[in-house]
């Protein structure tokens, strides 16, 4: 890694931002640093748990990608996408409120080619040298979830939780 620069913010919430890539889309992702008293030298405190895990999102995408499968994520899109204006001239064809068609059933192959990570954050709660929770908000494109996004958690021992929904 060694790219990752992490910004203090005047937030009493939100202590630091960094930008980096996730899944190959460039985001800025804030830290939560939740019971931790933010100095000087926090941030150095915490850079080897945030590089570790923005190692631990973009290698284990498939894992990520296989747990909203198996919490039927992809029924979920379905649903949402044939729920969509029909498309007068084509069958199992709608038209999302983004202007864009979706074919359905959707397969396994075209949900993972349209999600991609729109937000993200990291929480730091009681010290800095675990990351406590990963947050992640996945969206498709086109946009099925009609401006939704798909909650998904990462405790600190890198168990994924689908939350559902959100927005």
């Amino acid at each position: 890694m060694g790219d990752i620069v992490l910004k203090r913010q005047d937030s009493d919430e939100w202590a630091f931002v960094f930008e980096t890539k996730l899944w190959g889309r460039s985001l800025k992702i804030e830290i939560l640093t939740e019971d931790i008293d933010v100095t000087d030298s926090t941030a150095a405190e915490i850079l080897p748990e945030v590089e570790r895990a923005v190692g631990f999102v973009n290698s284990r995408k498939a894992e990520i990608i296989a747990a909203l499968i198996d919490d039927d994520a992809l029924d979920m899109a379905d649903d949402w996408a044939s729920s969509a204006e029909e498309d007068p001239d084509e069958e199992d064809c709608y038209i999302m409120e983004d202007g864009r068609k979706v074919r359905t059933p959707i397969s396994e192959e075209v949900f993972t080619s349209m999600l991609g990570i729109a937000e993200a954050s990291l929480e730091f709660c009681e010290d800095t040298d675990k990351i406590s929770n990963i947050q992640l908000y996945l969206t498709c494109d086109p946009d099925i979830f009609a401006g939704h996004a798909i909650d998904v958690q990462i405790d600190g021992d890198g168990n994924i939780e689908v939350c559902g929904l959100c927005g």
